[in-house]
């Protein structure tokens, strides 16, 4: 036999329940937030990213000198030929090529995020040299620009799932707190009603329960119970 693990208390039933029901829903709600929180960020460092490669792209010039990188956050940049070698980069890519996407044939750019063990995450934007820089710069061979930056730290380290997490507990709690306040405030005239009625004997049947204000159900309780007690003490007088 399994022992009764259901609370005995109306109130605790009621705190126990609205406790899981808004733990759900308000754990439904931060998975919700940290995806869209997730995803602008994202969608924002793209932006930037495909914004600083065409306008680097733009400046270059046949005959001269790559462009420095204009400084911002975003510190990562590469020019990679056909062969995947890197003609030119800045000072935090390095000499090994950011990645080996490459956009597909009818999209000329690509975003994406990559992850390593060593370097963690890198969010990175390819872009496909276009024809007309193509065959003016290199004859014709294929280039490929790549800018990115390293993922935020409120993504790539889980904080953001963290406070989400607390938030969820936080609000389930307050939550959970409300309900049990209410409900023992909504319960209290109950409890002085018990304590009346424990009070009242054969002998003295004069006594009557609180009746709380209004028409709520505790208080036509508290009425139908005055009544029943008014027609007792009659019956017990006309009998004695």
């Amino acid at each position: 036999m399994f022992p009764n693990l259901r609370p005995h208390s109306i109130q605790a039933r009621f705190t126990l329940v609205a406790a899981v029901i808004s733990l759900v829903i308000f754990a439904v709600i931060g998975v919700g937030l940290d995806l869209a929180i997730w995803t602008r960020v994202h969608d924002n460092i793209f932006k930037e990213t495909e914004r600083l490669a065409s306008d680097w792209i733009g400046s270059l010039q046949p005959g001269t000198a790559y462009p420095a990188l204009p400084k911002n956050r975003i510190d990562l940049l590469q020019l990679i030929d056909e062969r995947g070698t890197v003609v030119a980069e800045s000072a935090a890519a390095g000499r090994s090529p950011l990645s080996t996407l490459r956009p597909p044939v009818d999209d000329r750019i690509a975003h994406t995020t990559q992850c390593t063990d060593q370097d963690g995450c890198v969010v990175l934007t390819a872009i496909r040299v276009p024809p007309l820089e193509t065959r003016v710069l290199w004859q014709g061979r294929q280039h490929f620009v790549y800018a990115g930056m390293a993922e935020p730290r409120l993504l790539s380290t889980y904080e953001l799932e963290l406070l989400t997490g607390a938030g969820v507990l936080v609000a389930a709690a307050l939550a959970a707190w409300a309900t049990w306040w209410v409900v023992g405030r909504t319960l209290r005239p109950v409890a002085m009603i018990r304590a009346k009625t424990a009070e009242i004997t054969v002998s003295d049947l004069s006594m009557r329960v609180p009746e709380p204000p209004g028409c709520d159900e505790i208080a036509q309780l508290a009425r139908t119970a005055n009544h029943t007690l008014a027609r007792l003490e009659a019956a017990v007088e006309q009998q004695r």
